[in-house]
């Protein structure tokens, strides 16, 4: 960084020389490899921010950083991240202070949940268990049970289609069995009277 010219070169052959501002001017774009920032390092990507040159992040195996989960990559300390925070590609346009958030947000329920692994502690279910749990005390309650069909017995069921026949509607009523899915009310089952009697009252 401190010194008068450097010589750049490519297999064997000179392919540049100058100053180190005048070396990186000559470039289309700067990388970045690893998360440790020395002072030379952090000197080029100021350069680099004031020529607005794009600037590549990459870790040590040569993997591409995205820049939009800077803020929650363990890997990154605060360091790293001052000195990167604004080097972005220029397709890339830096997260909105919402997204910061929502970005810091995730990042404390991560950590929450190694606490607890850490701990020994049981995660929370998924929340489709809650959901089960929720309408299974629904059912059970007396509400839930409020919306079942009224339950009859048969005698009454049978009692009242009777009555309907000897009014001489015998065939609205084989007709209303029918509907139900049988032939006779002897094979219709129990749940199925409450809904069967229901209708029969319009006969």
């Amino acid at each position: 960084m401190h010194a008068d010219r450097i010589v750049v070169l490519d297999q064997g052959a000179i392919v540049g020389i100058g100053t180190h501002e005048e070396l990186m001017d000559s470039c289309d774009e700067v990388y970045v490899f690893g998360f440790d920032i020395t002072e030379g390092m952090k000197f080029e990507l100021d350069h680099a921010r004031k020529k607005k040159k794009p600037v590549r992040l990459y870790d040590e195996r040569f993997n591409v950083i995205n820049v939009r989960t800077l803020p929650i990559d363990e890997r990154a300390t605060p360091e790293y991240r001052m000195a990167v925070r604004i080097e972005m590609n220029k397709e890339e346009k830096p997260m909105s202070e919402g997204l910061m958030k929502m970005a810091e947000g995730y990042e404390m329920i991560a950590a929450g949940i190694r606490q607890m692994i850490s701990e020994g502690r049981r995660l929370p279910d998924a929340a489709g268990e809650v959901t089960e749990k929720k309408e299974a005390a629904e059912a059970e309650s007396p509400k839930g049970k409020e919306k079942d069909e009224p339950q009859i017995d048969r005698k009454t069921v049978r009692a009242f289609l009777t009555e309907k026949s000897r009014a001489g509607k015998t065939s609205e009523v084989k007709n209303l069995i029918t509907e139900f899915g049988y032939s006779k009310l002897s094979d219709v089952p129990d749940e199925k009277l409450g809904a069967l009697y229901q209708k029969a009252q319009a006969l």
